[in-house]
């Protein structure tokens, strides 16, 4: 007994290490042919998780007090920042590229224990699966944002859900509060588990609900920023969700065209819908009845497939959830057929099949890599390099785009901003200064305004507290407002902005 346990964690180690292996010459590969980020809220992260060290484990989000952040806002991406800041001591040169690789690499080397432990034949293709299979997946995972983490805690929370290890969903639950707000995705989990469960085993048991009840409020209540996380959480979570306004978040959030969704993740469709079509035919053939045949975990993984496809058609950033809840789908299908001893009889003939998918997966996510458009660290560095050495300590400078923030936040974080991380932060906190931000921002966007050249440097001066404006380029107009005022000067010509002085008295 001693001795096959032995064998048998020798043997998962070295899947895990070929996991890796695979995982990190596709990443590494991706990376190094294309560097910067995809999308410009890694820069943050990385930042705030480089100042853990010298300021303590919790670092207040100080530098958007007009926002809901205010003057000592919640970290609400804590957990992530903790775990990015190992990165964070090695060089600038470096520092971008090893977490981006590792950080993604890690992920689906947790997802093949989590495959495995449910009895998914051949875990370690499905969970490379899981991040290749879609043009969408593996830019998703490379943003170095939390989404990461968020994945596989949900994995890792379903698996303890379906086997029903409480304790360990209490401490899941809290860990997800603590790293991102999406840790509320496991409430509907839960409630569709319960369902699953009476629906399949007729019973109900109430104590599902009590470990992530607990977790995510004891989450919430133990936290260095209560009670003003709450209030973050509530902006969150319902606030935004229900006031999306165009252009006031990632374009993430946009809607997705049939069509485009269904070339986005094509091997992903195929591969659930092949899953399930087998399933369906062994049934048939086996005249059982999907109730009597069908798991709660099978189930339960087809209900979130389709919840997360639903959501994916609202907004295509939820293909991050869609794709890996897809193939675990397709794994628990194919598990339940018993479909596994007969491809194992023919071993040469399974791992050519398994190989050429893996292969056409993995050159279908480098696609979508290859076709993203990349951020770079020097963006933005004369601003952040006049801001370091002539703004004073914690100055409010004006931004005309709340998406320019990070990237100066990556050359310095010596001043306070308008607008940041996500439009309707200013909109929820501040309304009215909102209102007056967002008519200046509209002056480059054909929308007619009445006021005056001068009346557009009194809002930025007085209203905003700002001497210091950077104003993006796509916001010309406003631009031409300011100088024409006779107040403001530019001081930095950079790439995608101009940086304004206030001259006047």
């Amino acid at each position: 007994m001693v001795l096959s346990d032995l064998l048998r964690k020798r043997s998962l180690l070295v899947e895990s290490a070929a996991v890796f292996l695979i995982s990190l010459i596709f990443v590494s590969s991706l990376q190094l042919s294309y560097p910067g980020l995809i999308g410009v809220d890694g820069y943050y992260h990385l930042r705030v998780a480089q100042l853990i060290p010298d300021n303590g484990l919790w670092v207040d989000i100080s530098w958007l007090p007009f926002t809901v952040l205010g003057q000592a806002g919640t970290d609400h991406h804590w957990l992530w920042h903790l775990l990015l800041m190992p990165f964070t001591f090695l060089p600038d040169a470096h520092m971008i590229d090893t977490a981006v690789i590792v950080t993604t690499a890690i992920v689906p080397v947790v997802l093949n224990l989590i495959f495995r432990r449910m009895g998914i034949p051949f875990a370690p293709l499905f969970a490379l699966l899981s991040i290749a299979a879609s043009t969408l997946m593996p830019g998703r995972l490379m943003m170095l944002r939390a989404q990461n983490i968020s994945l596989v805690l949900i994995l890792l929370y379903f698996l303890l859900l379906t086997t029903r290890y409480r304790g360990a969903q209490f401490v899941v639950s809290f860990l997800f509060m603590q790293s991102y707000h999406g840790a509320v995705i496991l409430v509907p989990l839960t409630g569709l588990y319960i369902v699953m469960r009476l629906f399949l085993t007729r019973s109900f048991d109430y104590k599902d609900v009590l470990p992530v009840a607990a977790g995510l409020m004891l989450g919430l209540l133990i936290n260095p920023w209560f009670p003003e996380n709450i209030d973050y959480f509530l902006f969150h979570t319902l606030f935004k969700t229900d006031a999306l306004t165009p252009g006031l978040t990632g374009v993430e959030w946009q809607s997705v065209p049939f069509s485009l969704l269904l070339i986005q993740s094509l091997p992903v469709h195929l591969l659930f819908l092949l899953a399930l079509g087998v399933r369906l035919n062994s049934l048939v053939r086996a005249r059982e009845t999907l109730v009597n045949a069908l798991p709660v975990d099978t189930a339960l993984a087809c209900g979130m497939t389709f919840l997360f496809l639903a959501l994916y058609v609202f907004a295509w950033r939820f293909a991050e959830y869609y794709v890996p809840f897809a193939v675990l789908s397709a794994g628990l299908l194919l598990r339940d057929t018993g479909i596994a001893p007969a491809l194992l009889k023919r071993p040469p003939w399974a791992a050519t099949l398994g190989s050429i998918v893996l292969i056409l997966s993995l050159g279908f996510g480098w696609l979508g890599v290859a076709n993203t458009t990349r951020s770079y660290p020097d963006e933005y560095r004369l601003v952040g390099e006049y801001l370091e050495t002539n703004a004073t300590q914690d100055e409010m400078v004006f931004n005309s785009d709340w998406s320019d923030f990070v990237r100066v936040f990556w050359h310095t974080q010596r001043v306070r901003m308008v607008n940041g991380l996500d439009g309707h932060f200013l909109a929820y906190a501040d309304p009215i200064r909102f209102q007056q931000w967002y008519t200046l921002i509209n002056l480059s966007y054909g929308v007619s305004t009445t006021l005056s050249p001068q009346q557009v440097s009194d809002i930025v001066y007085e209203g905003f507290d700002s001497r210091l404006a950077m104003i993006n380029k796509r916001h010309a107009a406003l631009a031409e407002f300011l100088t024409a005022s006779e107040d403001w000067e530019v001081v930095v010509d950079d790439s995608q902005v101009w940086l304004l002085r206030f001259t006047g008295s």
